[in-house]
Parts: C-alpha cells; sequence; structure tokens
C-alpha cells in the first residue's frame, strides 16, 4: 500500500474573529458564531500523527444488520468503531433529523435568492459569490467537507448545506462528514481524512507521541475573500440576521484549547458505545441567546477590623478574568506546536549528524588517498635524479664532437708513454684557441647563423659594416685550419 498524505487545506481550523481587516465581514462572522457549526469549525485539539495514520490505514466500513454502516479500525492493537451518531454527539451538530439534500428547483432557487447566477448546473463555483458568502463556502469546503482538492467548485451537498444555513434550517452535517470517510475508504485516491475530527471523537493518545498540526485560517482570508471581486455586495438574508451574538465576540478567542487526551481514560472499544461528550451543546441558531449581563464598576472594599479567614482569596475583575482566560488558551494553543517544532528540529538534527559524518568519512579517505599517491611522486622523482649523472656520461660517449671539443680544451697538456716513460708534450697555444673557437660554435644553432647572415647582408646593402655570427663562422673556419696545421707538425 502507498504511503498516505495529509492534506494541508483539508479540514482546516476556522477563523471566526473580527479583527480591523473583517471590515464588511462582521455580520457573516456573527452568523457563523452563533450557528450550531461553530464548535466543529473551531475546535483544535493535540492530534497525534500515530492515531491518524494507524486509522485510515486500518479502516474497514462494516454494514449492521440494520443496514446502517459503521467504520472500524485498530489502533496501537486496540479496535475501534465511528458511526454517524459518535461524529453528532462530539462535534455536537444535533442534526439527527436534518436535511440530505433538497429538490432540483427549490436547489436552484436557494442558490439565486443568495445571488449566485444559476445555469442548472450541478456544479457550483465560490468565485462566483459576493465576498460575504465567499466566506461562508469557504469554512464549509476547508473545514467540515470531505475535499482534498479543486476548492473553487462544489457539488449538490455544500449547496444544500448553503441553502439549508440561509433559510435557518437544519442540514445533517454528521451524515456529510461519514459518508465521505466511507467513501476516501472506497477510494483510488485515499488520504489522511479529517485528523481534527478523528481525534475529537477517538480523544486517546497513541504511544507514539509524535503530533500533527492542523492548518488554520487566519485574517488574510478576509482578504482573498475580497480578490477579484467588482460588483455590488450582496447581503445576507433577512433570516440569517437574526442569529443574536455577543456583542464583544469579534474580542475573544474562538478557537477551543486544545485538550490534552487522558491516558488513565479507557479507550472507546469496538464493542463500546460512542463516547459520551460532555461538552455544552452551542446554542441552536433559531434560539436567540440571552443578552449579557453588562458589566459593572466593583463596589469599594471596605477595611474591616475582623479576625482574617484562614484562606485568602483574591477576587478579579470580570475583564482581567477574561484577559486572563484569552492569555491561558492562548498558551495551550501554542505549546503543542512548539513541541512538534522541537521534534521536527531534532528529526532534522539527526538527519544533518548522518550527512556530515558521511562527508567526513569519504574526505578523510580521498586525502589519505592523495597522501599516498604524493609518496609514489617522491620515490620516482629521487630514482630519476640518480640516474641523470649516468644519462650525462652516455650523451658525452654518444657525442663525437662534445667529446672531441673537452679533449682539446680540458687538458693544457697530454702524457704519452714511450719506450716505459712518461713524456709530457706541450700543446701550443694557436692549438688551445681553436678548440675553444670549436667549442663556441658546438654551442650555436644552425638556425641563429643562417639569421645572422641575413642580418648582415641587409647591412651591408644599406653601407653599414656589422659584426653578426657569421663573422664568428669565419673565425671558427680560421681556428679550424690552425688544428690543422698544428696537428700536421
Amino acid at each position: 500500500m502507498a504511503q498516505l498524505k495529509y492534506c494541508d487545506k483539508h479540514n482546516q481550523v476556522g477563523f471566526l474573529r473580527k479583527p480591523d481587516e473583517s471590515a464588511g465581514f462582521a455580520e457573516i462572522v456573527d452568523f457563523l458564531r452563533g450557528s450550531n457549526l461553530r464548535y466543529a469549525l473551531t475546535s483544535n485539539p493535540t492530534i497525534y500523527d500515530s492515531l491518524v495514520k494507524q486509522f485510515w490505514q486500518t479502516a474497514i466500513a462494516i454494514t449492521k444488520a440494520d443496514g446502517s454502516l459503521e467504520i472500524k479500525a485498530t489502533i496501537d492493537s486496540i479496535g475501534y468503531t465511528i458511526t454517524e451518531a459518535s461524529i453528532r454527539d462530539t462535534l455536537q451538530l444535533d442534526d439527527a433529523s436534518g436535511i440530505t439534500m433538497l429538490p432540483n428547483n427549490e436547489l436552484f432557487e436557494g442558490m439565486g435568492q443568495m445571488g449566485y447566477p444559476t445555469d442548472g448546473s450541478f456544479t457550483f463555483w465560490k468565485s462566483f459569490f459576493t465576498p460575504q458568502w465567499r466566506y461562508l463556502v469557504h469554512h464549509l469546503l476547508h473545514c467540515i467537507s470531505s475535499k482534498s482538492g479543486g476548492w473553487d467548485q462544489f457539488g449538490s451537498n455544500i449547496a444544500t448545506a448553503l441553502i439549508c444555513l440561509s433559510t435557518n434550517r437544519v442540514y445533517n452535517f454528521s451524515k456529510l462528514i461519514f459518508d465521505g470517510m466511507v467513501a476516501n475508504l472506497r477510494s483510488k485516491t485515499k488520504f489522511l481524512m479529517y485528523p481534527r475530527f478523528l481525534q475529537m471523537i477517538l480523544n486517546i493518545q497513541t504511544e507514539n507521541k509524535h503530533l500533527y498540526l492542523a492548518v488554520s485560517l487566519t485574517k488574510k482570508i478576509f482578504g482573498n475573500m475580497k480578490r477579484g471581486f467588482r460588483g455590488a455586495p450582496r447581503p445576507l438574508l433577512p433570516t440569517m440576521l437574526l442569529v443574536a451574538t455577543n456583542p464583544n465576540a469579534g474580542q475573544e478567542n474562538d478557537a477551543v484549547a486544545p485538550s490534552q487526551p487522558s491516558s488513565s481514560s479507557p479507550p472507546v472499544a469496538s464493542t463500546s458505545s460512542p463516547p459520551v461528550i460532555t461538552t455544552p451543546t452551542p446554542i441552536p441558531a433559531s434560539i436567540p441567546s440571552p443578552t449579557p449581563i453588562p458589566e459593572t464598576e466593583p463596589e469599594p472594599f471596605e477595611h474591616t477590623f475582623e479576625e482574617p479567614s484562614p484562606v485568602h482569596q483574591h477576587f478579579s475583575p470580570p475583564q482581567e478574568q477574561a484577559q486572563g482566560q484569552m492569555a491561558m488558551d492562548d498558551l495551550l494553543h501554542v505549546v503543542p506546536k512548539l513541541i512538534s517544532k522541537i521534534d521536527s528540529l531534532e528529526t532534522d538534527l539527526k538527519q544533518t549528524k548522518l550527512t556530515m559524518g558521511n562527508a567526513i568519512v569519504k574526505l578523510v579517505k580521498k586525502v589519505k588517498k592523495l597522501e599516498g599517491l604524493l609518496k609514489k611522486r617522491h620515490v620516482v622523482l629521487s630514482d630519476s635524479e640518480e640516474e641523470e649523472p649516468e644519462a650525462q656520461g652516455r650523451k658525452s660517449q654518444d657525442d663525437p664532437l662534445d667529446s672531441s671539443v673537452q679533449g682539446l680544451v680540458t687538458p693544457s697538456t697530454t702524457k704519452v708513454k714511450a719506450s716505459g716513460e712518461e713524456q709530457v708534450e706541450d700543446i701550443s697555444p694557436n692549438t688551445l684557441e681553436a678548440a675553444k673557437t670549436l667549442s663556441k660554435v658546438a654551442s650555436l644553432k644552425p638556425r641563429s647563423i643562417d639569421k645572422g647572415r641575413r642580418y648582415k647582408r641587409r647591412k651591408e646593402a644599406k653601407g653599414k659594416k656589422v659584426v653578426s655570427s657569421l663573422d664568428f663562422q669565419e673565425e671558427v673556419d680560421t681556428g679550424a685550419e690552425q688544428v690543422n696545421t698544428a696537428e700536421g707538425v
């Protein structure tokens, strides 16, 4: 089986805040904050990478006796079961009686009310909506749906969900998620789907503590939704504007703090019922939330001389409590990312050490090889230096001219044996002079002599007397005659 991969743009964490960049999106942000999708959109638990991978590598879809489906998987040798009901309870959707599909005429009519130009096709495009509606479609595609690509287009199931949300009707998102998981098991392009939802449903730790970080949407989403739009904005439907929200919602941290699963809590086995979620259910879209109690100034504290209580308590104003809670939520949200980053850096360090170690070993071997070649070369050079004098001796024997010249130039007298006695014969000065001249001739090159003759002829043509190598050659001839004469004597 090929290794399964994540899709970073799938099952992302929604962004339901209202920073300065959210101008023009306040209504749609408030709508999602008051809907039953808020928990599923913003919950960001600590996700164990091994949990997601083991689930999709071992998961199978089984049909029960009543015809319903369930997904069974094995994680760390323990069996687990996921059903549509477990998804509904965990994500707090409360959509058991929700709509799954609308008739075609209602589908196109509802899309027209949102300002979408319908043409009878069941393939819809996010780019055809105005910015506020794009924001809503974007969250449904990237946070809830089972898609892993083609983010600009969607089918009739997401279109039905949009219409139900805009008309304050309940849509069965639990079935949408469960059907997507079953389809992923049977798909040729299977991938690691719904990492956030799997961790929320199973709520267990794995033996491998490596974490997976879900990608969160940021405030850049508002600028992206406005990109390329030139038309008039399309307002939300009146039923959507009835959803009551907290007036300070934009300043709060929507993301649910990542909960660390308790290792002591028993896992959900395949034979047991789905886990019971103790998180409070969000307020339905049709019922307005109670009006928040306005904050009042705290009454001044009066000092009394009564006996102090054994336990001293510090009462903080509501605003300070809210800020402290926000700081704690942000801290809990950052810690898992830092832990995962540390694990990633340690892995990179080990790989770097391994790579550099191999490179150093190769470099040492290469240096040793070069040192061996250098030693061999030194030995060859030393041998050639010893052979050089012998070569010079052989050269003098092969060159008769050099030997004759050396015989004439080197000694000034020669010893001749005659009738058992050594007699010394003097060599005349003319003979020595001729020998020196011949030694100079031996060092000249014929080419230089010819060149000197040509140079002399050119200068003599101009009426100038030039002393060149030609004159020297004449001297050589004269010296040779003197040698012959001396030998005749």
